[in-house]
Parts: C-alpha cells; sequence; structure tokens
C-alpha cells in the first residue's frame, strides 16, 4: 500500500502547475516580467487591455487560457 500512495503523490506533484490571470484590474501595471517568467501558464478574463505593456510581459509566450463571463 504505501508503494500507491507514494506513486499517487507523484503523479500528483507532476500534474500541479502554476498560472498566472491577467484581468482587467490596476494590479497589472504591479506586474513584472519575471513574474510572468516564474508561471508555466497564462490565462487571461474576459478582455484584458492589450497594449505595449501587456505584450512585453507576455512577450514569446502563449495565452494557454480565456475565462469569459456574461
Amino acid at each position: 500500500m504505501g508503494e500507491n500512495l507514494n506513486t499517487l503523490k507523484y503523479l500528483v506533484n507532476k500534474m500541479k502547475k502554476s498560472i498566472i490571470i491577467f484581468a482587467k484590474g490596476p494590479s497589472v501595471l504591479k506586474c513584472t516580467r519575471e513574474l510572468v517568467e516564474s508561471h508555466e501558464d497564462i490565462a487571461i478574463c474576459n478582455y484584458p487591455v492589450l497594449n505595449d505593456f501587456f505584450y512585453n510581459l507576455i512577450k514569446d509566450r502563449k495565452i494557454n487560457f480565456h475565462f469569459l463571463g456574461n
């Protein structure tokens, strides 16, 4: 049973990912390229302001998720 538990823990840790979520608020202006680079995936909520500042934050990266609300 101990071996199965170790295997399960290993799989859970392999599936963990870090994600940074961008929205439209002023907190985007506090973000740095280093912060973006410290996350594995990028997500956006609704439609954030897509200006030069934002594009420089995500330069050479892909937006992996786009969450929309009504």
